[in-house]
């Protein structure tokens, strides 16, 4: 039995089970600012602490724009988390939001990052500003807009629709406006809700007011990455496919046990004389001699046989005289016309 390919595979499956465990444990499977991410960079904290003060708390893997249409935020708090205020330049994505919020919801977006020049969403009266920063040296020109230490790259320069709810160092930094039934809430960082930012220093009117007052709060995955749509995974869920995923893991498994533990191979039982072959008892007992004892044998075997039922009709004498003969070296012709003789004489005289 070869055991080297099945203690391969193993290390090999138990290589990969421990790598891909370490990856989905510390979420780096998973864009940055993700609920579904347990490290600094995630927001996995924030929701789980949402989650046990309001009774919904879910994620939303459907692209945003089908919110409105399906009928399940219009009751919600959204939360869009480390949008870049370059993406606001794209007419699609401000209308979708806009028209979430037009049905009833509250989306809650947070700026990450920053952009050099001034972002102006189409119809929402509003100004997306970098803070200008002093450079201690030309040294820090290298650096592009690398904002790192600074939790507020942003600000809002807004009209009188949009209430501010905070600000920093004189600018805006947390504002609301409402659209339609619903709102829009804008905040010029993502530090604060990530797990880092929620150990090192946390900001709880800030957290509470993006929260809201909904029964429902739903954190919106799609934009950072994690979609269900078109994947491998939700066709198999979507026809319950899971039984042939099954089949074909235990037929792959059948596959490597066969090759690695080859079946032991079929005796020769080829001899020097033909196989004789006919449909008469004798020759059918003739035949299955010839498969099951060796022809070297055979006079032996017979001799044995004939002492358990028959020697008594002869004596003992001739018992021991045709044992004689059969143990002889001669040919097994030769040796069977001997004991046969021996046979028929003790039993004539």
């Amino acid at each position: 039995m070869k055991f080297g390919p099945i203690v391969l595979l193993a290390l090999a499956a138990l290589c990969f089970a421990l790598l891909l465990a370490d990856q989905l444990s510390s979420g780096d499977l998973y864009s940055r600012a993700s609920s579904l991410r347990n490290d600094q960079e995630g927001a996995s904290a924030y929701f789980e602490a949402l989650a046990k003060t309001h009774p919904h708390v879910a994620r939303n893997y459907a692209p945003v724009e089908s919110l409105s249409s399906s009928g399940e935020a219009p009751t919600a708090d959204v939360l869009l988390l480390a949008m870049h205020a370059i993406q606001f330049k794209q007419a699609e994505i401000v209308d979708a939001i806009t028209a979430l919020a037009r049905a009833g919801s509250r989306v809650v977006i947070t700026l990450d990052g920053s952009y050099f020049e001034v972002v102006k969403p189409a119809h929402w009266d509003l100004e997306m500003r970098r803070v200008p920063r002093q450079r201690k040296n030309d040294a820090d020109d290298n650096n592009g807009d690398d904002d790192t230490g600074i939790v507020w790259p942003e600000y809002f320069a807004a009209s009188p629709d949009w209430r501010v709810q905070k600000s920093e160092s004189g600018h805006p930094v947390a504002v609301e406006r409402t659209f339609g039934k619903g709102q829009i809430a804008l905040i010029a960082a993502t530090q604060p809700f990530l797990n880092a930012g929620l150990r090192s220093s946390r900001d709880i009117e800030l957290l509470e007011w993006a929260a809201g007052n909904k029964q429902q709060i739903l954190f919106d995955e799609s934009h950072l990455g994690s979609s269900e749509g078109g994947t491998v995974m939700g066709l198999m869920r979507r026809f319950r496919l899971q039984g042939l995923m099954a089949a074909l893991i235990a037929a792959a498994l059948l596959f490597v046990w066969r090759a690695s533990i080859p079946f032991p191979p079929v005796p020769d039982t080829a001899d020097d004389n033909p196989r004789l072959f006919g449909t008469g008892s004798g020759e059918a007992l003739r035949n299955l001699l010839e498969r099951r004892i060796p022809r070297a044998s055979l006079v032996n075997v017979c001799v044995s046989e004939w002492q358990r039922d028959f020697a008594r009709r002869v004596g003992e004498q001739a018992v021991q005289e045709a044992t004689q003969a059969a143990a002889e070296n001669a040919p097994e012709t030769e040796r069977w016309e001997k004991i046969r003789g021996i046979v028929r004489g003790k039993r004539t005289s």
